[in-house]
């Protein structure tokens, strides 16, 4: 198996098990929820219900933190070709663009992390 297959299955397994691992916003119930009128739901779990801007927000929330592992993870390989390239310039070229990319990745996530809170704020 040549290395790129490798670093490409290795990539998508780790979203999988983020994925599996992970529980559903919809599916799942806190207990500690109230509506808008202030009622209490924590004694009957079967009625907890979440508006649909509050799954959202914990959809967003659960991609921003999951792009930004892999943008992590994408320096974190670009720093392992840089490092191993053994004097080769086409290899620490390779690497170079890796880790360009990956902070690229960290920077849109930020940038993606700060307009939502900023919008978040004003509506």
């Amino acid at each position: 198996m040549n290395k790129k297959k490798f670093l490409l299955m290795f990539i998508l397994s780790l979203i999988m098990s983020f994925n599996f691992c992970s529980v559903s916003p919809v599916v799942a119930c806190n207990n500690d929820w109230t509506c808008d009128a202030g009622e209490d739901y924590s004694n009957c779990p079967q009625d907890c219900s979440k508006a649909i801007s509050d799954v959202l927000d914990d959809a967003i929330d659960w991609l921003l933190t999951v792009a930004s592992i892999i943008s992590i993870m994408v320096v974190i390989i670009g720093g392992i070709y840089y490092v191993g390239s053994s004097g080769n310039p086409e290899t620490a070229k390779i690497g170079k663009k890796i880790i360009v990319g990956g902070i690229l990745g960290v920077l849109v996530c930020g940038l993606a992390y700060s307009v939502i809170a900023v919008i978040d704020s004003v509506l």
